[in-house]
């Protein structure tokens, strides 16, 4: 099969005029061609990678962890141009945590699936900045769930802790496990973030939310994380999680923005509430809020994402593509498989209008959406 485009964004750069041959679901070969051949208009760009999707098309990973649910929510991002992501874990009990695994580890032996890991956000968190996190689910690492990350069949493990809950030795010990160790949920002090990174925490979990402020003499997890520029983080780019003045400061003073969904059950889907746990999350002006009006996830897809922050930070497309494609691959080692359109990886594809809007989506090959 062959595909042939006016401008093809490969996770770094545009070329222009390409050809792309695709056999078995994966790319075989990129090359520049004349003009007699019909190119499609626009610019196609690898598929996006969301490093945090917790639910869509109506239902929520927590109370239904199978992958009869996996399924579904993989159909739903899909068709929203996510083509690869994590499906994440938010703080439980260990119970619902290793079925979670079990799921991710039976899906992905079957090939047909984007997910390509797990993203455990809790429980090893702080209560002060737990958000919507269950209270009674806030624990430090015991062996249990050391025995779970050590797993070697989930593909990637992200694991979002706040390092005042746990020790060095056990970030340490993680980060040697091959796992990418995430700070969020946290009250830390920028001396504990510090320390967490100096021992092989990566990056940062949706900036500004559920984290230790920034103040003039206590810079905290957010100061941190602004004045590391070396340090990526990922950003929750809606305009109702962060608004758009603080996200271009942090912008400014650290590019290094990985966009995320932070997608909840109701994202990919036309239904107005549901339940989390024992409370009712309902669909207000764009947000989801709990019985307390605190933010409960997001209903944005990582397309919603990608034309926001465009529009949000004033830069081209292919600024805020990469964002959700090539910065995610590249932090967790996947550019090579996912986030960028090579020789060898699957063609997982977006082909986007001048509207900034999708006109097709394609999948190991395979058109899946127009």
């Amino acid at each position: 099969m062959e595909l042939y485009v006016n401008k093809l964004f490969n996770g770094q750069e545009i070329l222009i005029q390409q050809k792309i041959e695709i056999q078995n679901g994966l790319i075989s070969k990129i090359e520049s061609c004349d003009d007699s051949h019909d190119f499609k208009a626009g610019i196609l760009s690898p598929g996006l990678f969301d490093l945090q999707i917790n639910g869509g098309g109506g239902v929520q990973f927590n109370h239904k962890p199978n992958v009869e649910t996996l399924i579904k929510i993989d159909q739903a991002m899909l068709g929203c141009g996510t083509t690869s992501w994590l499906a994440t874990i938010i703080t439980d009990d260990i119970e619902v945590m290793q079925k979670a695994a079990d799921a991710v580890s039976k899906l992905r032996a079957t090939g047909k699936t984007g997910i390509c890991g797990i993203h455990f956000e809790g429980p090893h968190i702080s209560d002060i900045k737990k958000g919507i996190h269950k209270k009674q689910f806030i624990r430090t690492i015991t062996e249990a769930e050391m025995e779970l990350y050590s797993r070697t069949d989930l593909g990637i493990i992200l694991v979002t802790l706040a390092p005042e809950a746990v020790t060095q030795q056990q970030i340490s010990q993680l980060t040697k496990m091959g796992i990418c160790v995430s700070l969020g949920h946290s009250n830390a002090t920028e001396e504990q973030c510090n320390r967490a990174i100096n021992v092989g925490a990566k990056m940062f979990t949706h900036l500004f939310n559920a984290m230790s402020g920034f103040e003039s003499r206590a810079p905290g997890m957010v100061g941190y994380a602004l004045h590391h520029d070396s340090v990526p983080y990922s950003f929750i780019m809606d305009g109702i999680h962060v608004s758009k003045t603080a996200a271009n400061i942090a912008f400014k003073c650290n590019p290094n923005m990985i966009l995320v969904s932070d997608a909840m059950a109701l994202s990919g889907s036309n239904e107005n509430q549901f339940n989390y746990f024992d409370e009712l999350i309902t669909k207000e002006n764009n947000s989801l809020r709990d019985s307390q009006n605190r933010l409960a996830g997001s209903l944005m897809t990582l397309s919603d994402a990608v034309r926001n922050a465009s529009q949000i930070l004033d830069i081209a497309l292919i600024d805020a593509i990469k964002m959700a494609t090539y910065m995610p691959a590249q932090l967790l080692r996947l550019t090579h498989e996912i986030g960028t359109i090579q020789v060898g990886n699957p063609a997982d594809f977006i082909l986007w209008g001048e509207d900034n809007h999708m006109l097709e989506i394609w999948k190991s090959g395979r058109q899946v959406c127009d």
